[in-house]
């Protein structure tokens, strides 16, 4: 669409009616963009600066799994 952003929207099939809406990248398809309706109620959300892939401190996250659980790993 040269490069204009996609817009994708979700719906239910069934039960409560609400509607997610994503812009994603031209580039990437990673959301820019995120509006979420529900009944008189819209969340818009916006994001700004991404950092993909950034270094996190090991002092703030702890990855810890449930027992059982399977990770996957996923690499570029």
């Amino acid at each position: 669409k040269n490069g204009e952003p996609y817009t994708v929207t979700f719906t239910p099939r069934s039960g409560e009616a609400y509607a997610l809406t994503l812009t994603l990248s031209a580039t990437d398809y990673f959301p820019t963009d995120a509006e979420l309706s529900v009944g008189d109620t819209l969340i818009k959300t916006h994001l700004l600066n991404i950092e993909k892939n950034g270094a996190v401190d090991k002092e703030i996250f702890k990855f810890s799994p449930p027992k059982g659980v399977e990770v996957l790993e996923l690499k570029n």
